[in-house]
């Protein structure tokens, strides 16, 4: 029966081949010679047509290296839920099998089988065209070539399958058309159509409904159906005289244009006005292709008797690609000479390649096709065991390591048991939607879904809820937390986020051009930021609420090549032919020049100064080597890549890891952290070198709950959403605690500390509505307003007894500095060559080549100046300072740049003083204080944070000589209260009485310390005070809080900000614990990303506290990626470990340590939010073995050929993986 309906559809008035269905025969793409030679060809030759889109080797165009053909894959219809409902286009230029949308475009809609002698082809919506040689029968077959899609027979039709998505693909009725798509936990999509075979509708059974409209045979609207029956236009199309699609209207009003040629792309034209072209042989391939003045230009030269394609950009650089018999690119040479060979099986899947250095990475698959080993160029082996459904049910890593995994009766992931032997297991509902997750240690987090899977109420183990509403289009326009405060966002017609009105009732604002990008951004206090873009999308000024104009400028192949500052001071980028990039000059003329491996790495770093920094990488393409003036650093790993051991001429670091890779010990110079953890990962115990210990408890939420310090314990509550609400420590000499209050945005406004010794600090904290600190009211000095500028940066602070004020020049820099204190010397006027800093009140400074101040001199009114002399290694690490009395200081740090001691020299250059540093990560957890002089003794201080923050809460001290018997060594214990930020203000003592305070300015300069013989050198986060200096550590350089300025240029350039010697632009709202980049108060983009990838999904604890606290806090996000890359990531991906540090942090660290520019990431638009569940959660989503193997020690080059721009802005890549340079769409 079905074999006759086949001979029936085929034999039908012009339903097959290139025809519409319904539409009159027509040449060329209704039954005629062209789309029966294009269904023969995928016939008789299966390797043409059975590559997907997204595994093409492509120009930048993109173009088919190896057919010429030009394609370009868009997304109509994306609704979001375990199955999205989601239908897309992918035009092809040599495609003729097309109908929805003329015969040149591929379309969900025209998927289906064809009968093709004795057996079928299947037409898919990228493109592909899979041949079945053979018909099913009890088991199911499998296509010639190309991804392995199982084909079998059902009641009236037949199914397509993919065992790893889960997902299978119904086709019946006459001509077999796609009818149904179903996934394996329940959800489905229906195609309904009408007498003609057009699809009308289409359903999705969480209650999606999109309406499909009609025009002589071809497809003019998409419209999302609401439950009342008005429909929501979703997109619009035109075609021109040959039923070919001419434009795309979305909800701006303008449309995509495209221009054609006998089928073939000759112009697309974007809805803001700027198009590119295409030029064809007389055989059809793309021989040229080019944007307005050349952007973006390509020449393609084709030999078919060498297989090989030479392809030469805009810019004149060429770049070879040599392909085998089935079509497969097999061997590349980039621009630079770097050859790349890849071998493939016949299923088109990657079995061995190698990058330009030679290292060599081999793949191995089951007789299913499923990715079982992976061989990594450095010998290290990982492997992996699939069920049936091609799931992964172990994978077990270089080291032996083991996880495990297993299923339920529909596939749906049941448990997940990591290499330490932890489970986390997952139930669902009838619907197969996940409805619980519980963690390692019994906790359970409930979960309510939409008919889509969609997450609508999420319970954590502690009985709190979030509730996220949602629209019919299933994006989320208000989150409810625990706490009943709400968030409400709204859309454009194209989905992206417009207003959202905070739970304090704020509003901001998003407009954007007809391209979607961001062109405006307006806060909740009507200041506005605007953006403009040129050709392909690319960022080309951004102009603050202040007038500040930032300008950038792209070569031909839209790599950025000039930041312009408001100043008119300009910094260039540099690159070479595979677009890598060479040197850097900044705005005040010091260049940096880069060199790299064939591979691309970097290999060698020159400063400024003169100084060269040399790389020396391994077969997997880690750091082994590290070679300076100062001498030689080693780097070793384990098989997982994890770094065992760093040494450098002046440190040793070993560090040992448990089964599950976490960080157990970390030694330097026999001084040793050792830290433990709980079943669910969390850090449980540390003990520091000096064998001070610290043990921490948790509640169902995975918030603290305890922690254990030496003889002291502190507890900890929280309020539903997570908002630390008290902590309070008790003992015999008395009691105290600590009481925070919130507003509904969950920003601090109340805290008081009170104890046995009564109410001892009282404060609260006022915003504004742009969400910045307004005022401070404390009950010991009053209240003190905060005033800011158009772009957000403070003014003036204002008092009873008390004022600061600041002004600043276009570029951000401080202009002028004035507060209430004795000491004068630093206020007044700052001048400035470009951008280094020549004068600051009566200091004066000097910097060297490299742009590190070297100098700086205090004028006295009577006398010789004062002077600091400054010495700097060639990683521009401070080694060495001379004080106005003589006294000289020396500094010592470990591989990773953190600081692990300083020394003050006798005059005999003897050691008259010494204090040794201990990390977790990158917080200063411990100093040992040793003085050798008269006064000769050891002072230890310990301090503990809110775990995963750089906020201390307690410091421990311990003070002795060497007479002092061992029994009256006495621990003093205190609570550190901190600021909003996390800047520590009190200590106080077990009774609540204060034994220190710290009164500073907005920037950190102390104005009066009083103290009970207690002190603190902690300062805002990350940052440690040295008294020699006036200046503070921050881990990777050194702030000085006197000009809110560094005395170094940020070592990652212009990735953190537009001015990289400064600090954050307003330090009530950001921080800068590494002294590399800003990161905002509250949780961090990356959390926020985690958690909505995982909200309801993979049990994290505190994934709906990131996110309620995240939606309230609405700067503190940030969505979408840059409009410009700076493109550079060479470097080494060693995994430290760093159990304090987030994902974001830990990368920049390795980054600086192992000299990489990254791009920059302010470009990206910060003031858009990430909305939150707008993406589809995982739910649950566990790493696949290819994931696992990439970040074991197996990393691997690319198997993917060049980069593709399609005005759809899809992110671009290079051939090896690494981003594109140039500006992504």
């Amino acid at each position: 029966m079905i074999r006759r309906q086949l001979r029936m559809g085929r034999a039908g008035a012009g339903r097959d081949g290139g025809a519409s269905p319904g539409r009159p025969a027509g040449p060329g793409h209704d039954g005629g010679s062209p789309a029966d030679a294009a269904r023969r060809d995928a016939w008789d030759n299966p390797d043409r047509h059975s590559t997907p889109v997204r595994d093409r080797t492509a120009t930048t165009d993109p173009v088919d290296i190896v057919s010429g053909e030009v394609f370009m894959a868009q997304t109509d219809v994306a609704l979001p839920g375990v199955l999205p409902l989601v239908l897309e286009r992918t035009y092809l230029s040599s495609y003729r099998l097309g109908r929805a949308f003329g015969h040149a475009w591929a379309s969900t809609l025209d998927m289906r089988l064809e009968p093709m002698d004795a057996g079928m082809l299947l037409v898919m919506p990228d493109g592909m065209l899979l041949a079945y040689r053979e018909m099913p029968t009890r088991t199911a077959v499998y296509p010639q070539a190309g991804p392995a899609l199982g084909l079998t027979t059902e009641f009236g039709g037949y199914s397509v399958s993919s065992a790893a998505a889960g997902v299978t693909w119904h086709f019946s009725g006459d001509g077999l058309h796609l009818t149904s798509l179903t996934h394996r936990c329940g959800d489905r999509v229906d195609l309904v159509r009408d007498l003609l075979g057009r699809v009308t509708e289409v359903i999705h059974s969480g209650g999606y409904r999109v309406s499909v409209s009609w025009d002589n045979g071809r497809v003019s609207r998409f419209a999302l159906l609401r439950s009342d029956g008005i429909a929501i236009p979703l997109a619009r199309f035109g075609y021109d005289g040959d039923g070919l699609l001419a434009d795309i209207v979305n909800g701006s009003g303008r449309p995509l244009r495209f221009e054609y040629d006998d089928g073939r792309l000759t112009r697309w034209i974007d809805r803001n006005g700027h198009w590119y072209s295409y030029a064809y042989d007389d055989r059809g391939r793309c021989v040229a292709s080019s944007g307005p003045q050349r952007v973006l230009a390509t020449r393609l030269e084709y030999d078919e008797s060498t297989r090989t394609t030479v392809v030469t950009d805009a810019l004149g650089h060429v770049a070879s690609y040599r392909y085998d018999e089935r079509r497969r690119v097999v061997r590349e040479v980039d621009p630079v000479g770097g050859v790349r060979l890849r071998e493939w099986d016949r299923r088109g899947r990657i079995v061995g390649l190698s990058d330009p250095t030679g290292a060599f990475t081999r793949h191995r698959y089951d007789v299913e096709g499923n990715l079982v080993q992976v061989t990594g160029p450095g010998g290290a082996v990982s492997t992996a065991t699939c069920t049936a459904e091609g799931l992964p049910a172990t994978v077990t890593g270089p080291d032996g390591s083991r996880r495990s995994f297993s299923y339920d009766a529909r596939a749906n992931l049941a448990t997940v048991t990591d290499a330490a032997g932890a489970v986390t297991a997952y139930t669902y509902d009838q619907a197969g939607h996940l409805a619980t997750v519980t963690d390692p240690l019994g906790a359970v987090t409930l979960v309510e879904s939409d008919g889509a899977g969609l997450p609508l109420r999420v319970t954590d183990a502690a009985g709190a809820t979030t509730s996220y509403q949602r629209d019919e289009a299933g994006r989320v326009v208000a989150v409810t937390d625990a706490l009943g405060s709400r968030t409400l966002i709204r859309y454009s017609l194209d989905g992206l986020p417009t207003a959202r009105t905070g739970p304090d009732g704020a509003v901001e604002n998003w407009e954007y051009d007809p391209q979607g990008n961001l062109v405006a951004h307006t806060t909740a206090s009507g200041a506005v930021t605007r953006y403009a873009y040129g050709p392909f999308n690319c960022l080309t000024s951004r102009t603050d609420p202040d007038g500040t104009r930032l300008a950038f400028a792209y070569d031909k192949q839209l790599r950025l090549t000039s930041v312009t500052n408001p100043q008119g001071l300009v910094w260039s980028y540099g690159y070479d032919g595979s677009g890598r990039l060479t040197a850097e000059t900044d705005f005040d003329g010091r260049t940096i020049t880069y060199a790299t491996d064939a591979a691309g790495r970097l290999a060698g770093r020159t400063n400024g100064a003169g100084q060269t920094t040399t790389f020396v990488r391994d077969t997997a393409g880690r750091v082994v080597e590290r070679h300076t003036a100062e001498g030689r650093t080693t780097f070793s790993y384990d098989l997982m890549g994890r770094l065992l051991r760093a040494t450098s001429p002046t440190a040793d670091l070993a560090m040992t890891y448990d089964a599950a890779g976490r960080v157990v010990s970390e030694s330097v110079g026999g001084r040793t952290v050792r830290f433990s953890y709980d079943l669910a990962g969390r850090q449980a115990g540390r003990s520091t070198p000096a064998g001070v210990v610290s043990s921490w408890a948790y509640g169902a939420t995975g918030s603290p709950t305890a922690l254990l310090a030496g003889r002291h314990a502190m507890a900890l509550s929280h309020d539903a959403v997570g908002n630390l609400i008290e902590r309070r420590v008790g003992a015999p000499s008395g009691w105290q605690a600590l009481r925070q209050e919130h507003d509904a945005s969950g920003r601090l406004v109340a805290q008081t500390v009170a104890g046995s010794a009564g109410t001892t600090v009282q404060r609260g904290f006022a915003y504004g509505p742009d969400g910045f600190l307004s005022a401070v009211t404390d009950s010991a000095l009053g209240t003190r307003t905060v005033a800011l500028d158009q772009v957000g940066r403070v003014n003036a602070v204002t008092g009873a007894s008390w004022r600061e004020t600041y002004a600043y020049d276009t570029a951000g820099n401080l202009s002028s500095a004035a507060w209430t204190a004795d000491d004068t010397a630093a206020q007044g006027e700052r001048t400035y060559t470009g951008t280094r800093l020549r004068t600051a009140g009566r200091f004066r400074y000097e910097h060297d080549a490299q742009g590190r101040i070297v100098l700086r001199q205090r004028a006295r009114h009577s006398g010789k100046p004062l002077t600091w002399r400054y010495t700097w290694d060639s990683e521009d690490r401070l080694v060495a300072v001379r004080t106005p009395d003589g006294s000289d200081w020396s500094y010592r740090y470990d591989p990773l740049g953190r600081r692990l001691a300083k020394y003050r020299h006798a005059p005999d250059g003897g050691v008259a003083e010494q204090v040794d540093f201990a990390w977790d990560g990158s917080r200063l957890i411990e100093q040992t204080h040793h003085r050798f002089e008269a006064t000769a003794g050891t002072h230890v201080t310990t301090w503990d944070y809110s775990p995963g923050a750089h906020t201390p809460l307690v410091q421990r001290e311990r003070r002795w000589t060497d007479s002092t018997p061992q029994a009256e060594i006495d621990e003093h214990f205190y609570s550190i209260v901190a600021d909003l930020v996390g800047n520590p203000t009190h200590l106080t003592a077990v009774d609540g009485r204060v034994a220190w305070e710290s009164r500073q300015t907005i920037w950190g300069t102390p104005t009066t310390v009083t103290s009970d013989g207690a002190d603190c050198p902690l300062r805002l986060p990350g940052q440690y005070h040295d008294p020699e200096t006036g200046h503070h550590y921050n881990n990777q350089r050194y702030y000085d809080p006197d000009t809110a300025r560094y005395l170094s240029p940020d070592p990652l350039g212009l990735r953190p900000a537009p001015n990289p010697v400064a600090y954050v632009p307003n330090p009530t709202f950001e921080i800068d614990p590494l002294g590399l980049d800003t990161t905002p108060v509250g949780p961090t983009p990356e959390q926020v990303q985690h958690a909505i990838q995982n909200v309801g999904g993979l049990g994290e604890a505190q994934a709906r506290m990131i996110l309620a606290e995240a939606f309230k806090r609405g700067s503190s996000v940030v969505f979408g990626g840059s409009r410009v890359r700076g493109d550079y990531t060479p470097g080494s991906d060693v995994d430290v470990g760093f159990g304090s540090l987030t994902n974001n942090q830990a990368n920049k660290l390795i980054k600086k340590v192992n000299g990489v520019d990254d791009d920059p990431s302010w470009l990206r638009m910060e003031e858009t939010k990430i909305i939150p569940g707008n993406e589809t959660p995982n739910i649950p989503r566990i790493e696949s073995p290819e994931e696992f193997f990439a970040r074991s020690g197996n990393r691997q080059p690319d198997d993917k050929g060049g980069a593709a721009y399609t005005p759809s802005g899809s992110h671009t890549y290079n051939p090896d993986g690494s981003i594109s340079s140039r500006c992504p769409g």
